[in-house]
């Protein structure tokens, strides 16, 4: 392990020594490029997780009115609840999926943010492999 990475910390340097000032500008801008990436996901992930949210709260709302409409009424409308039972536990689970994307994006960035030489780095060591 110890001689892999001392090989590639070899291959890093003399890659760096020739084309230095280029690669790491190129590399802290790709870093800028994934910050500004994932920012763009992490706003589609909370729209995602805004109206989710909303369409279960809806559904939900609507199968407590038609059970209670239907209640009194002697019959039992099941095609209609299905419907919306099913809107209710779905946008629910995407509201989930979509939130915890929406974290570990958050995180990603947060990490990019706070260290991006770290990041250069890590894009320079992706080109010499």
């Amino acid at each position: 392990m110890e001689e892999e990475l001392t090989g590639m910390l070899s291959k890093l340097v003399d890659f760096v020594e020739s084309a230095s000032p280029v690669i790491w500008e190129a590399a802290q801008r790709q870093v800028v490029a994934d910050i500004v990436s994932s920012m763009v996901w992490v706003i589609v992930c909370l729209i995602l997780v805004i109206a989710l949210v909303w369409l279960a709260r809806w559904s939900y709302a609507t199968l407590k009115q038609m059970a209670e409409e239907n209640k009194g009424a002697g019959y039992y409308s099941m095609r209609n609840e299905d419907g919306f039972a099913f809107a209710f536990v779905s946008s629910g689970i995407g509201a989930v999926i979509a939130a915890i994307i929406f974290f570990a994006l958050i995180t990603d960035i947060a990490k990019m943010v706070i260290n991006p030489t770290y990041y250069a780095i890590e894009n320079i060591l992706t080109l010499v492999e």
